[in-house]
């Protein structure tokens, strides 16, 4: 007889090919066999946590652990999924769990030190990261932790030790495109093209069509760097072109799930909920589009001795998302509300901090609303940037998950307009709750605009925010290098530099079409 590990090792092709759901059933088939495995209850949780069933994952790795409790893989997969589901107590819980049991658990320390990292305790995710590498034999690791520690280093603006470790994660994974693009970002190819010729090596060898696309996007950049721009539109296009068909996804979907929540506040009279009782709370939530400039405002704003930047955390998003999108969900239900909020603040408390927090998770600007119930004092900012100049940036650039409206323009356009329109419908409703920021007006007149930031948050000025550049605070965007430096008007009118209404009309006459 066949064990349950060759049976489920029969399966891995079909894995491989993403059929998950067929996957999922025949081993669902197997549990009337092996109704008590820890080994397949931890499998078909992997399984469901593959299919965004979070909830079904999180039941089968109890199962599993209720028959075995010293199942480590099962106590990180919980953590893991934990952690995605935003239940951080619980992910750190069930992370110190598998460590106690096997302290060596090299895979379960990468995982912890991501949380760490997303919590901006980079000393504490630099810690397990080279923990991990330490206990490898050559002293080498994986290059999941070399990856790691190059994006924490990255993200301190510690481009010495950055490169050190992103150059041996290349050494231990070559195709591993994420790699090339943290050199990508801090390379001027206008000073040094050996990089590109690197990259231009691996497009055809590279069988993840993800990889593809970043490999033409960073081409892109390359030559823009070198000013050759027929060439960098070439690699731009290519490169949506690739990661829009590896993609399942219709902007249309999306925008009628934005449209759900701005109909349910049609008729709110918010004054009902002014006795709420989290009033005196505030969080600075800054929202916006990709590349409108939300990262420099978090900046400046988190060089203040009284806030603490958190990044886009996606916190506040994904617990509503999940609470929003049900037949139950009813907005006058006080208790839900409760909930909401208690869950929010529970895992912003995770920051360890006693200052005002800053939340700059961009998609926020769907939940405005949601925001005035929650934490009526809170602080509201929308940047906005020229729209042709803001879609352009996003068009030019790769995005890690969750923003998939970049890779097409028409979907970028429509996307942009309905952004456009959900914020305007925000502020027909709460009026000066929302302050709007504009990214060119901040770049012309820094400190003018910086003293009237800082006054709608009810702060004093601080030199500090004018010399934000100098803040220490990790940035996690595609700007971690832009913001280190002072403010420089040659980051306006960049399209100018290409041919770009002609090359990218479909995105041009979409932005400039009557709503």
């Amino acid at each position: 007889m066949q064990t349950l590990e060759k049976i489920i090792n029969k399966l891995n092709p079909e894995l491989n090919d993403g059929n998950f759901e067929y996957v999922l059933k025949e081993c669902l088939k197997l549990k009337e066999t092996y109704p008590k495995s820890s080994f397949l209850d931890n499998y078909i949780g992997l399984l469901y946590k593959s299919l965004g069933q979070l909830d079904k994952a999180e039941e089968f790795f109890h199962s599993s652990l209720k028959i075995n409790n010293n199942n480590f893989a099962a106590l990180n997969n919980l953590a893991n999924t934990y952690k995605v589901n935003n239940k951080i107590k619980e992910a750190i819980e069930y992370y110190h769990k598998a460590l106690n049991l096997k302290p060596d658990y090299v895979q379960c320390l990468i995982n912890y030190g991501q949380l760490k990292l997303k919590l901006n305790n980079h000393e504490g995710a630099i810690e397990l990261f080279l923990k991990s590498i330490d206990l490898d034999p050559k002293k080498k690791g994986t290059w999941m932790a070399n990856f790691n520690l190059a994006t924490a280093y990255m993200q301190l603006n510690d481009k010495s030790n950055g490169i050190k470790y992103v150059h041996k994660t290349l050494e231990l994974n070559p195709d591993f495109a994420f790699a090339d693009k943290l050199i990508s970002n801090i390379t001027d190819y206008n000073k040094n093209d050996d990089h590109l010729y690197d990259v231009k090596s691996k497009i055809d060898q590279t069988k993840s069509n993800i990889n593809k696309g970043i490999y033409h996007f960073i081409l892109g950049k390359a030559y823009e760097d070198k000013k050759d721009y027929a060439e960098s539109i070439k690699n731009i296009l290519k490169a949506n072109q690739i990661l829009k068909k590896s993609l399942k996804y219709k902007v249309e979907t999306q925008i009628e799930n934005i449209q759900k929540v701005t109909e349910t506040f049609k008729n709110i009279d918010f004054k009902k909920y002014q006795s709420n009782e989290n009033k005196n709370e505030k969080f600075i939530f800054i929202v916006g589009m990709p590349r409108s400039g939300t990262s420099l405002v978090e900046q400046i704003l988190s060089a203040h001795t009284e806030t603490f930047g958190a990044g886009e955390t996606t916190i506040l998003e994904n617990i509503l998302k999940k609470e929003f999108y049900t037949e139950k969900f009813d907005i006058n239900n006080s208790n839900l509300i409760k909930k909401i909020t208690l869950n929010y603040r529970k895992n912003m408390s995770f920051f360890n901090t006693e200052k005002i927090i800053i939340d700059k998770s961009l998609l926020n600007f769907i939940w405005i609303g949601f925001i005035k119930i929650l934490y009526p004092n809170s602080y509201v900012i929308n940047v906005v940037r020229d729209p042709f100049e803001n879609c352009i940036s996003c068009f030019k650039n790769y995005f890690e998950g969750g923003l998939p409206f970049t890779y097409d323009q028409k979907d970028l356009a429509i996307f942009y307009k309905n952004y456009i329109r959900t914020v305007n419908f925000w502020k027909g409703k709460l009026g000066s709750f929302i302050y709007e920021i504009k990214y060119e007006n901040l770049i012309e007149n820094s400190k003018n605009e910086i003293e009237k930031l800082l006054k709608f948050c009810d702060l004093k000025y601080e030199d500090n925010c004018l010399n934000f550049h100098n803040n220490k605070n990790p940035v996690k965007t595609l700007s971690m290098i832009q913001v280190r430096q002072p403010i420089y008007k040659s980051s306006l009118n960049l399209s100018k530099k290409f041919d770009y209404k002609k090359e990218f009309s479909e995105l041009y006459n979409e932005l400039n079409k009557t709503p």
